[in-house]
């Protein structure tokens, strides 16, 4: 697994592609194909878009607040929640800055106004060096879980590796078991995140987890008006990745990059002892978001309960299993009928992490690439080497997608096997497993 994302993307930026559109054959550089490396232009700071995401203080407002600085320290829980709970006191709220190094974190509880800055070079380490906690959950950001807030931001600087960082390592082999979270977000209004690389290793949870606040199941305990920008994930669990959310109204996902995992998943649920939650998500707007060697950039599953409007513009995905996938849900779980989806672009690699869930999924003619014997996850043992399938799963045919968006390609130096006509670019159902020589690939072996 690359651990340096940002240089491997630059990399594939340069790489000429072949892709395969309306039955053409084409040549085109992967920057025409996929948007990413977005963070080499950033300059960090609050923004706001009509209609949707932070609706909170403007950046000239937050510069003027008053500033708590912290230095680094080992055990740094309680110097940073000390300068939290005094900037919320301080009239309007306040700024809490973190200058550079490393800090060893576990919970830290953010209150209303106030709005974080971790300079450039800062490392936020879980505090995972008690062997007694090794199987409980760390929470590095509790943002709501315990009270409503209101105007909260957390803004990273720094460019390519120089860029805030918060990292945590898998504690034992057994999955299921422990885990981590960068930011549990319960009841807020207008969150603002960006400009922070959350450095995982295949453990249990998204980085970015949407939920209730404790004790409050309803619309009035989740989050709204929340802007998550230029954020990445990596090494994440192919079942798990960046953003999580089952519940939220009102939210852009942005600039999003995550390998392995999902880098937004929309999974709406209240199965077993959450069977009383009755609210989903509504007016979820997610551009320009990339999965690396995962399951899919983004992946919708409503489960049984019906949410508003979600849409996508801008999906990319780079030898990941599909770009987009999305799952039924059951007992009239859905989307709203104006959701939609369009621009999405994968390239296909022979070497993707494919669940034995997505194996039917594969073309007799690509099935000998699914390989067996070849684990790589180490949270979902369900995970194996195998093709790209796709550009889109889409297995329920509700969500407008605009085909004349979808595209697909390969990278120029790959198996002669490994083409753009071996599959569809919207795969609909399982592959056709005979033996007629006309249903191998392609349209025909659906």
């Amino acid at each position: 697994m690359m651990k340096k994302n940002s240089t491997f993307l630059m990399l594939l930026m340069g790489t000429m592609m072949v892709s395969t559109i309306g039955g053409c054959q084409s040549t085109k550089k992967a920057s025409e194909v996929t948007q990413v490396g977005i963070e080499q232009n950033l300059v960090p700071a609050i923004f706001k878009v009509a209609g949707v995401g932070y609706q909170g203080p403007s950046q000239k407002e937050i510069d003027k607040l008053p500033v708590f600085t912290v230095n680094p320290t080992e055990n740094a829980t309680k110097t940073i929640n000390k300068a939290i709970l005094e900037a919320s006191k301080s009239k309007n709220g306040g700024r809490v800055v973190l200058n550079p190094g490393r800090y060893v974190v576990d919970g830290l509880v953010l209150k209303s106004n106030v709005h974080m800055l971790l300079r450039a070079g800062v490392l936020l380490r879980a505090d995972q060096d008690d062997v007694s906690k090794r199987n409980q959950v760390k929470q590095i950001f509790e943002i709501g879980t315990e009270e409503s807030l209101e105007n909260v931001s957390i803004i990273g600087e720094g460019k390519g590796d120089a860029r805030a960082r918060i990292k945590y390592v898998r504690e034992n082999s057994d999955p299921k078991k422990g885990g981590s979270r960068a930011f549990s977000i319960g009841r807020v209004q207008n969150l603002f995140i960006q400009n922070v690389v959350i450095d995982d290793e295949q453990t249990r949870f998204s980085g970015v987890a949407f939920t209730f606040k404790k004790g409050d199941n309803s619309k009035d305990g989740c989050a709204t008006n929340v802007t998550v920008d230029n954020v990445e994930q990596i090494n994440a669990s192919y079942g798990y990745g960046l953003i999580q959310a089952n519940t939220g109204s009102n939210m852009l996902l942005s600039n999003l990059v995550c390998s392995g995992g999902v880098a937004a998943r929309i999974e709406t649920d209240n199965r077993g002892r959450e069977a009383q939650i009755k609210v989903g998500v509504d007016n979820i707007r997610i551009e320009n978001v990339t999965s690396i060697k995962g399951k899919c950039a983004v992946y919708f599953k409503p489960h049984n309960l019906v949410s508003g409007t979600v849409t996508v513009d801008g999906a990319h995905s780079i030898g990941s299993q599909l770009c987009i996938e999305i799952r039924d849900g059951r007992e009239g779980g859905r989307f709203a009928a104006d959701s939609w989806i369009k621009n999405v672009t994968a390239v296909y690699t022979l070497d993707a992490p494919v669940h034995f869930s997505g194996k039917s999924s594969i073309p007799n003619c690509l099935l000998s690439y699914f390989k067996d014997d070849i684990k790589v996850d180490a949270e979902n043992k369900g995970v194996r080497q195998g093709p790209s399938i796709a550009v889109i799963g889409d297995y329920v045919g509700q969500i407008k997608i605009d085909k004349a968006s979808v595209s697909a390609s390969v990278p120029a130096q790959t198996e002669p096997a490994n083409t753009v006509a071996a599959r569809v670019l919207i795969v609909t159902k399982d592959a056709y497993r005979g033996k007629d020589a006309d249903k191998q690939c392609g349209e025909k072996a659906y």
